[in-house]
């Protein structure tokens, strides 16, 4: 049911008049066959080229803004704050693309040598990034740390729960004990820290909750039954921030990534000395229809996305950046 327009011709009228007043030169493409009241389909190689243009549509078409308390800014800026569990990595990746869309930055680790370590990495990508030391398991200490963060730089409009780890152990080998950290991270750290943001996001009228859920929060796969079960809950303690806060102008989504290119995965791509590929290599080429690993900067988008005004309507929903992994059976065996 289309609210408001009489009729589907209507409806999209008033979409690519929106997208042609803030096109910015993508708009002649969009709407210059459109014959008002009667629509005609725009050419398709007009919207092949709003799609190419992906990061400009997403920025003046969509028009992100990440709004902020100007004072937390200067006079002048419309962007907000976003505070980040990362110090390195693909989330550094996700994170420049938000610095790009205008979010000043603030980040968390565990100790000042992974710190220092993420201000270089941010400081290498151009990005000037407030850090804090913070255990995300830490209820107390995350208060604190999102008191200080209100008092240093303003009220967080955008978090990014990112944090988290992994224990490959079999389930028969793995103690209750490993099981129990895993969740604690992974699981119990994203719903201490949305618990600490989610106040004052409701007195300024609104914020953004991102969670880095996995494949695994559809997927059970060999010697990961505790990553299993913490991204499986967090998907749902997604929804469920969604159903109780969205009432507040807050949307709580995830991003799912599939398997992403880093140095850590580079072992796994590498060319074997009989000239074959790798058997992990060949096992997700085969599983994935876009025929490759990501690339962290496949995840900037979707990040910008959610954590803009283009997704408020957009609530308690994952986001898989998979290459549609999780839409495929797999290859069929050559001969069948």
């Amino acid at each position: 049911m289309l609210s408001g327009h009489s009729t589907l011709d209507q409806f999209l009228v008033d979409i690519l008049q929106t997208v042609h007043q803030g096109a910015q030169g993508l708009g002649p493409y969009l709407v210059q066959n459109i014959l008002i009241p009667h629509l005609r389909l725009p050419p398709l190689r007009g919207i092949a080229l709003a799609v190419a243009e992906a990061e400009e549509f997403l920025k003046d078409v969509l028009q992100v803004q990440l709004a902020a308390p100007a004072e937390a800014l200067g006079e002048g800026h419309g962007h907000g704050v976003a505070v980040v569990d990362v110090s390195e990595g693909v989330g550094v990746h996700r994170v420049l693309h938000m610095d790009k869309a205008g979010a000043v930055i603030v980040f968390n680790d565990q100790n000042q040598e992974a710190l220092d370590r993420g201000v270089a990495a941010y400081k290498e990508a151009g990005i000037e990034a407030h850090g804090y030391i913070c255990d995300v398991t830490d209820e107390e200490g995350v208060q604190a740390m999102v008191a200080s963060i209100e008092d240093d730089v303003g009220v967080i409009d955008i978090l990014v729960n990112n944090a988290g780890i992994i224990k490959r152990i079999p389930m028969l080998e793995m103690s209750a004990k490993d099981f129990r950290q895993v969740i604690d991270v992974d699981l119990n750290g994203p719903f201490i820290v949305s618990k600490a943001v989610i106040p004052s996001m409701i007195k300024k009228g609104g914020g953004k909750i991102i969670n880095i859920c996995s494949m695994m929060s559809e997927l059970g796969r060999e010697t990961v039954s505790a990553y299993a079960a913490a991204k499986g809950g967090l998907k749902m303690l997604t929804r469920n921030i969604a159903s109780e806060y969205g009432q507040y102008n807050i949307q709580c989504n995830g991003i799912g990534p599939g398997y992403i290119a880093t140095p850590q995965t580079a072992p796994l791509l590498e060319i074997q000395p009989d000239g074959s590929k790798h058997p992990f290599d060949q096992f997700i080429l085969a599983k994935t229809p876009a025929n490759r690993w990501g690339e962290a900067s496949d995840l900037g988008g979707p990040a910008v996305f959610l954590a803009s005004s283009a997704s408020d309507f957009v609530n308690g929903h994952i986001l898989y950046v998979d290459g549609g992994i999780l839409a495929y059976i797999g290859k069929q065996p050559q001969g069948d």
